[in-house]
Parts: C-alpha cells; sequence; structure tokens
C-alpha cells in the first residue's frame, strides 16, 4: 500500500463525512426528524466502508478479519495469513491398475479428502494362497505442500507400526519406513516423494495363521516396489 502526502480520496471523503455532519447540525431543527436519521445513516455508512477499506489494507498480511457494523450485522475481511498453502494433488495415476501377481480394485480419490488423497485396493490372483490366507493390502497417496511436510507426513502414516521397525529400501535406493502393528495383524511401508506420501498396508482379513511372522511383508514389498517404479516413471518396468 502507497501512501503519499495529497489528498487521496479517503481524505476527500472524511471532509465530506464532516462536512455533512456540519450542515446536518445546521438543518436539524428545520428538517423532520427522518430526514436528519437518513442523512445519518448514510454518514455512519461511508464511515463503515472507510473503516473496512483501511482494514483490508493494514490487516491483508496479518490474516483474516471480522469488522462488526452495529447489531448482529458483520463483514469478514479475508487476510492472506487465512489461505492455506497449495498442495500437489496427488492422481489414481500414480497407482498402476495392475502389478504382476496383483490386480487393483477401486482406484479412486478419498471421498472428503477434497482431491488430496487417491486409494485402491490390490488383490492377490494367486487363489490358492487367496484360499488359504485372505488378505487385504491397502494403497494410498497424499498430497502435502512440500517435501519437508510429505516427510512428516510419512512419520504420522506410520504411527501405528511401530513394532518391528525396519527400514525397507525401495527400487533405486529410495529408503522407506517399515513396521507392523503390535500384534502383527497389519505390516505397513511408507516413503514420500516430492511432496507425495505413499503407504502400501497389508492386513489379514480372516483369522491371522500361525506362521505370520514374515507373510504379511512378503505381501506388501512387491507392491511397494512396483508402485515406487510405476510412481517415478517406469510404467513399464513394474516386474517384481
Amino acid at each position: 500500500m502507497e501512501i503519499t502526502d495529497g489528498v487521496g480520496p479517503i481524505d476527500a471523503a472524511l471532509e465530506e463525512v464532516v462536512e455533512a455532519g456540519r450542515l446536518g447540525r445546521q438543518s436539524e431543527k428545520a428538517k423532520p426528524d427522518y430526514l436528519v436519521e437518513k442523512r445519518l445513516f448514510k454518514v455512519l455508512f461511508l464511515m463503515a466502508l472507510l473503516s473496512i477499506a483501511a482494514a483490508t489494507a493494514v490487516n491483508w498480511s496479518a490474516g483474516p478479519l471480522e469488522i462488526s457494523l452495529g447489531g448482529s450485522t458483520k463483514i469478514a475481511v479475508p487476510g492472506r495469513a487465512g489461505v492455506p498453502p497449495p498442495f500437489i494433488a496427488p492422481s489414481v495415476k500414480d497407482l498402476p491398475p495392475s502389478i504382476p501377481g496383483f490386480e487393483a480394485i477401486g482406484q479412486h480419490i478419498v471421498p472428503g479428502s477434497k482431491g488430496r488423497s487417491v486409494e485402491a485396493i490390490y488383490v492377490t490372483l494367486n487363489m490358492n494362497l487367496e484360499a488359504q490366507v485372505p488378505t487385504t493390502i491397502y494403497t494410498r497417496v497424499d498430497g502435502f505442500s512440500s517435501a519437508a511436510e510429505a516427510s512428516d507426513g510419512v512419520a504420522k502414516a506410520m504411527e501405528t507400526f511401530k513394532h518391528r521397525r525396519e527400514t525397507y529400501v525401495l527400487p533405486g535406493g529410495k529408503r522407506a519406513m517399515a513396521g507392523y502393528t503390535r500384534d502383527e495383524s497389519a505390516y505397513a511401508i511408507s516413503w514420500s516423494v516430492g511432496a507425495k506420501v505413499f503407504l502400501v498396508k497389508a492386513m489379514f482379513r480372516d483369522v491371522a495363521p500361525t506362521q505370520k511372522k514374515t507373510f504379511l511383508s512378503s505381501q506388501a514389498r512387491p507392491v511397494a516396489k512396483a508402485i515406487h517404479k510405476y510412481a517415478s516413471g517406469d510404467k513399464h518396468k513394474i516386474k517384481v
């Protein structure tokens, strides 16, 4: 906002307000009450507009502002601090439609995420394995406003997978965080690429088998590897 010493529109408006008030006092006795009230309303309304204009200029960088005009009438003045930073929107194309040994089901934007998250479920094509140990492999991609926020997003996604925590290395040397839930009924792998966070979670749909120590990780890892290759641009090289 540029401020000068000359007479600007605000100065002129203030002079008009002062003059209107003076004339109103002089003619108050000569005019009906409703005319005096009408002039007073115009003066007050003009002053309110000037207040809003000044507040908008001063508080634009400080955040949103709410101005009361009396009674229950309020006007909200937006500020820069109230505008959330943009996020990198993920796409269903970040998740491959199929992976050797698996098939994707229901790739879509997560309802209520406003385009910030996409998800899909991968099912094994090994019917014998599916019949013996039914599992679900859930995948999700979340968009953030920066790589730093995405890094924090990985830690948040893995909050409930602290048991047997490990670092899993994806193709190209990308390091991912991996671990189980305490009861070992679910295993997850999460990593970030730029401002996007990827999550692959394998879960038992039925009673967990007795020998379950490495079963879920053996299901989640090939899916994570394929998704990382696919999202990195190797869409035709996702053999696992």
